[in-house]
C-alpha cells in the first residue's frame, strides 16, 4: 500500500507549457500498479488539453473549477463532481472556461499510446 499527499508528486506539462495543462501521476506502473493509472490534471484559466483521442477507454472525475468538454457531438459544460466516460478512439478536448484552475482526475489503463490531432 502507498499513502501520500497528492502535492508531493510534481506536476509536469502536458504537451507544451503554452496550452496551460499539467498533470501529476498519482498511481502508475512505477509505483507498482500494473493495470491502471490515476493522474490529477490541472488546466489554467483559458487553457486546454490538446484535441486528441486514445486507443483505450478512460474516465475523468472533475474536482474543482468549471470548463467544457469538446466531443464529436458538440460542447458540454463541466462542473465539480461530474464524471466523463470516454470510449476508445473518441476525439475529446477539455477546456477551462472559468476564472480558476480546473482540476480533474483521469483514470486510464497503463498502456499509453495516443493519436494527437
Amino acid at each position: 500500500m502507498k499513502h501520500f499527499y497528492h502535492a508531493e508528486v510534481p506536476l509536469e506539462d502536458i504537451a507544451s507549457p503554452a496550452v496551460g495543462a499539467r498533470r501529476r501521476w498519482l498511481v502508475d506502473a512505477a509505483m507498482g500498479a500494473p493495470n491502471f493509472t490515476v493522474a490529477e490534471v490541472e488546466i489554467n484559466p483559458g487553457g486546454s488539453t490538446l484535441h486528441h483521442s486514445h486507443p483505450y477507454e478512460h474516465a475523468m472525475f472533475v474536482l474543482e473549477g468549471t470548463g467544457e468538454v469538446v466531443e464529436s457531438t458538440g460542447t458540454s459544460p463541466l462542473t465539480p463532481w461530474e464524471v466523463l466516460y470516454i470510449a476508445p478512439n473518441e476525439l475529446h478536448q477539455i477546456r477551462n472556461t472559468g476564472g480558476k484552475t480546473l482540476k480533474f482526475l483521469s483514470i486510464e489503463p497503463v498502456k499509453k499510446e495516443e493519436k494527437k490531432l
